[in-house]
């Protein structure tokens, strides 16, 4: 981080081989070697070759320090951290004897007077012919009716026992334990489970974007690369986004001095475009593709990282590439031969945006090929060309969304989210394990920060799942006055408060609001319910 963008450096090595790798920018390599060597792109280096005997000891490797052995204390303490404590029958007693509302419910139970109880005793009306108290604990039926206190502990060992989902955390939770608006309570808590949310995979497809066609040829050309083929080279593909004419220039890799020498010939064949198209990855993302920018006189634009969408027209040509890559091989022809006999056929199609060969679009002319045409003298129009674009578009859009069932996932600066991995090994989470907040968005493009480390990420709206914190239990967002008990009870026990559900996050920065999507809230209806619910499960509504 402190060599890259600065001067032109050495690195000494004992390994001789490593010279022609680095050194050398037009050598053959494997695509192991290859990738190794991109990322270095951006450090301006040259390495030089010092024999074992004369290259400085690294003191360190020879001296290194001692293995610290980990007590049983902290194998212990880290088992305890990690684990979630049990829910036993004594517990709930404890927790049944300090809490008002259920030492209420039970003084109730005794006198049996629930016509003068209070507003909080309400709710166990309906029910109240099969709640019964027996050593200490209340249950209905067979069921525990646990304190106030224990309801968020009970779900949450019910669910981190295997995190599933929240059906069947309530029919684990239902099987022992009754208490009321226990679903809600039991889905505000699952949702917010932040090992579930990185691990359940989501996709958001949002409305497709039109781009605007521009006022003449060869101003907007797409830049990318496909490959490697089983060769071990990469087609280095431009479309112009006027006419679709296709260029494509085999490299033996993506060093930047291929691609400055294949970008050269075909800016020397149509004019220098002004605008510049790519993805953003190596080498675009170059010091050295940068300055050849300022030299030719174009203008970079990179698009939103990992989102193919972006360049859907460079990157539906490179499907066809592959595709004759494949048959190529299959039938033993000529991949170069094969590819240029394409090129010709796909530039003598009329396109279905335009209703025009990109070969009479860009040229002006109509060109022979294989199948000879009958010549003539006119000339594409250009505001034709515009309104066909335009309502082909329009077509791709409309039946783009209808297919993906596609609507505006809503995110906002300050949100709370997580971000999808790149690339998910197996055994990986769909989603990175750290919590991001937007800083910045533009269009469809992100931008958030990693609360860790500081670290920024630009990607697509659609790799990004807001994320759900449950900050507060649901009891504590519904609490009423405490229950007042009736005056002949004597009960000495003080009452207890549930903890609230805390997630911290860690921050080296100043503070700012971030947005979290809030639980459910705990509402009773006015009206008088009709529904055809089992009468055996409508205490679960």
């Amino acid at each position: 981080m402190y060599l890259a963008g600065s001067q032109q450096f050495q690195i000494a090595t004992d390994h001789k081989p490593l010279l022609p790798i680095f050194n050398s920018p037009n050598a053959k390599l494997p695509p192991r070697l290859e990738r190794l060597r991109m990322k270095t792109q951006d450090l301006d280096f040259v390495m030089i070759h010092i024999p074992g005997k004369s290259n400085m000891t690294v003191y360190l490797s020879r001296h290194p320090l001692p293995d610290i052995e980990e007590t049983h204390l902290e194998h212990r303490v880290r088992a305890v951290i990690a684990t979630e404590h049990a829910v036993v029958l004594d517990k709930v007693r404890e927790e049944t004897s300090n809490d008002n509302e259920l030492q209420a419910l039970i003084q109730v139970i005794r006198i049996g007077n629930w016509e003068n109880t209070a507003m909080d005793l309400k709710q166990y009306y309906d029910i109240k012919t099969e709640i019964y108290e027996a050593d200490g604990v209340v249950l209905r039926g067979e069921r525990i009716i646990p304190p106030i206190a224990l309801r968020k502990k009970i779900i949450s060992v019910a669910h981190k026992q295997g995190h599933l989902g929240s059906s069947k955390t309530k029919e684990i939770i239902r099987n022992k334990y009754w208490f009321p608006s226990m679903n809600i309570q039991i889905e505000n808590i699952v949702q917010a489970c932040f090992s579930c949310q990185i691990a359940t995979n989501t996709f958001h497809t949002g409305p497709a974007k039109m781009t605007k066609i521009p006022q003449q040829p060869w101003k907007v050309v797409e830049l990318d690369f496909c490959g490697p083929f089983p060769n071990g080279e990469y087609a280095m593909v431009l479309t112009d986004q006027f006419s679709r004419y296709p260029e494509v220039e085999f490299t033996r890799s993506i060093a930047i001095a291929q691609v400055r020498e294949r970008l050269k010939k075909v800016f020397a064949t149509h004019g220098v475009s002004k605008v510049v198209q790519t993805d953003n990855g190596p080498p675009f993302n170059s010091r050295e593709f940068k300055q050849l920018a300022d030299e030719m006189g174009f203008t970079h634009k990179s698009v939103t990282p990992y989102h193919p969408k972006a360049q859907g027209q460079v990157e539906i040509f490179n499907k066809l590439i592959n595709k004759v890559a494949a048959i190529s091989k299959q039938d033993h022809t000529n991949f170069h031969e094969a590819t240029y006999d394409m090129l010709q056929a796909y530039r003598s199609t009329p396109h279905p945006a335009t209703k025009t060969t990109p070969y009479q679009l860009l040229m002006n002319r109509q060109v022979r090929t294989k199948l000879d045409h009958f010549p003539t003298e006119t000339s594409p129009n250009d505001d034709a060309v515009r309104r066909n674009d335009q309502q082909y578009k329009e077509k791709v859009k409309r039946n783009h969304d209808k297919r993906h069932r596609s609507k505006e996932y809503e995110l906002k600066t300050g949100d709370a989210v997580i971000v999808k991995r790149e690339k998910k090994n197996k055994g990986e989470t769909p989603y990175e394990p750290y919590i991001y907040v937007i800083t910045k968005i533009k269009g469809s493009m992100v931008t958030a920060r990693r609360m860790k480390d500081e670290k920024t990420k630009c990607r697509d709206r659609s790799r990004f799942k807001l994320l759900r914190m449950n900050k507060h239990h649901p009891e504590e967002q519904q609490r009423r006055p405490a229950t007042q008990i009736p005056p002949t009870t004597e009960i000495t026990a003080t009452t207890t408060q549930p903890e609230p559900l805390n997630v911290e996050l860690e921050t080296h920065s100043q503070p700012e609001t971030i947005r979290q999507e809030e639980p459910r809230e705990l509402r009773r209806s006015r009206r008088k319910k009709t529904s055809t619910f089992e009468t055996h499960l409508k205490d679960y509504r």
